[in-house]
């Protein structure tokens, strides 16, 4: 992965947060309109522990409405980075000892065969909704890693998880019912699915030869959609991101990357592996009161930022300091 750019990394960041509400209460008719929010990342192969922990740390925060508490993959094969942009390494699995572009890496990953690609997604239905009715379809440049597939016959499990509203009529709040196990023909009112995945097999350094050049020098896409059967029709939403070859992901894309959600914005930190510990603050107006999130940040780290639910609209704004000669 390319150098960030250090100037660039200590500039103010902040967005409109949007106002997204969600209803207070369902009926049981099945949903003729979903909204769907997309959480992609990339997570340890499914023969290690790792892959538990970083699942259940993953799809509990999104079960939550988003608020998740992520950390980086650096430091830790669990840790979960939620970014739009990957390199072969973040979707390479092997037979032997492998670890983001690094066979026999070093503790604490020595025991860990590659990652994979995913794209966890949260749909909320105006109306029920149900994991029967659910399907998928991931694309990419590289065609090969392309798959699709229906979730009818699949149960309600840890990593398709239904969320009912609980006696407030409103989701993610403290009585709501968290499903993980049933028929998926049950009706809910919201579905978190670990969602659609991509991965390629590397036994060997040179294995990532064809796959990058096939990727190509600029990179290529990958683009995952989800559907919904509902009683007016099919209906889709998901999201692209980005894949490079191996370690030339751009610094161009390092920077706060926010992911809206229900309840809130997650700021996801971008950036090489060797970036120093940062200080992230956080503020609803651009001139303060400023607060510390955290001093710790470092590539992979987020930080969530509750909409605050007032009449004039929601804004928030996270800056970093500078660090680093500035030109």
């Amino acid at each position: 992965m390319k150098k960030i750019n250090r100037c660039r990394v200590g500039l103010l960041c902040g967005a409109l947060l949007l106002s997204l509400t969600v209803p207070a209460a369902f009926g049981q008719q099945i949903a003729t309109n979903v909204s769907w929010y997309t959480y992609p990342c990339a997570l340890p192969d499914t023969s290690v522990p790792e892959f538990g922990t970083a699942r259940d740390n993953l799809l509990t925060g999104m079960s939550f409405g988003g608020a998740l508490d992520t950390h980086s993959r650096v430091i830790s094969p669990s840790g979960v980075e939620i970014r739009t942009s990957f390199d072969s390494s973040d979707l390479a699995i092997s037979t032997n000892h492998f670890w983001r572009g690094n066979f026999d890496p070093p503790e604490p990953n020595a025991s860990q065969y590659g990652s994979r690609v995913y794209c966890p997604v949260l749909m909320i239905g105006n109306g029920k909704v149900s994991l029967s009715r659910m399907s998928y379809k991931v694309t990419c440049g590289v065609a090969l890693l392309g798959n699709n597939s229906a979730l009818s016959g699949l149960d309600y499990s840890v990593s398709r998880i239904g969320i009912q509203a609980g006696s407030d009529g409103a989701l993610f709040t403290g009585d709501d019912i968290i499903i993980k196990s049933g028929s998926g023909t049950n009706l809910v009112d919201a579905i978190v699915f670990i969602g659609g995945r991509v991965g390629a097999v590397v036994n060997q350094a040179s294995d990532f030869g064809p796959l990058d050049t096939e990727i190509g020098p600029t990179g290529t896409f990958i683009t995952y959609t989800y559907y919904f059967n509902s009683p007016v029709g099919t209906l889709s939403g998901g999201t692209t991101v980005s894949l490079f070859p191996r370690g030339l992901i751009p610094s161009s894309v390092n920077h706060l990357t926010p992911f809206i959600g229900p309840k809130g914005v997650l700021y996801s930190l971008v950036g090489p592996p060797d970036l120093p510990r940062l200080t992230i603050e956080q503020a609803h107006f651009v001139v303060g009161p400023w607060s510390t999130v955290t001093t710790l940040a470092m590539e992979g780290t987020s930080v969530f930022m509750p909409f605050n639910g007032t009449a004039h609209g929601d804004y928030g704004f996270l800056r970093l300091p500078h660090y680093g000669k500035v030109p």
